[in-house]
């Protein structure tokens, strides 16, 4: 039995994948963590329509 000849190109292909997967993930979190922080220093706001 013999190994694929291209099964360097396919784990090339998942790694390339799972690499620009990461760093979309790692892009939203730490957007989501900097906006967050932005966020938190505003003051809170006080809804009027609640206390209707």
């Amino acid at each position: 039995m013999s190994a694929d000849p291209n099964i360097g190109f396919v784990a090339a292909a998942y790694a390339l994948g799972f690499l620009v997967l990461g760093g979309m993930i790692a892009s939203v979190v730490t957007d989501y963590r900097r906006l967050k922080r932005e966020l938190s220093k505003f003051p809170p706001r006080s809804d009027a329509r609640a206390s209707d």
